[in-house]
């Protein structure tokens, strides 16, 4: 029932902003109570093998970064599914000012796992945006 209010919601508030003649009008506070729906980390699921990954690397010794181009913490969306705490590091850009792909986003992981670049690897989850990476 929520998700079918919010899809309502949602199309009422994007036609809206985009100026479509005749779109509905949402309801005052829906922006914000959809944004609100958005940005809470337990809303955001990882992928069903993310915490079995992240065990493994960790368990062979890898140091493992989390960089998100991200408005919020999603660290409880790591520990709601138990793999926060095989992570080392979680690099947000709200956190440090940057978004991929400028170079400080994938720097200051290297940094803060003392590990060089060319030792590194960068796995992401959309063509592009990891533009920064590429030499």
């Amino acid at each position: 029932m929520l998700e079918r209010g919010v899809a309502r919601q949602r199309g009422g508030i994007a036609t809206e902003r985009l100026g479509v003649p005749g779109a509905p009008v949402a309801q005052a506070g829906a922006a914000e109570a959809l944004y609100g729906l958005m940005i809470n980390p337990l809303n955001w699921t990882p992928y069903h093998d993310t915490a079995g990954v992240l065990e493994g690397l960790h368990g062979q010794g890898v140091k493992t970064a989390v960089v998100s181009n991200i408005a919020f913490d999603v660290r409880p969306a790591f520990e709601s599914i138990g793999a926060a705490e095989f992570v080392d590091e979680f690099v947000l850009s709200f956190e440090v000012g940057a978004v991929k792909p400028v170079a400080k986003i994938f720097e200051t992981p290297l940094s803060l796992l003392a590990v060089e670049a060319g030792d590194g690897v960068m796995v992401g989850v959309r063509v592009g945006v990891g533009g920064g990476v590429g030499g």
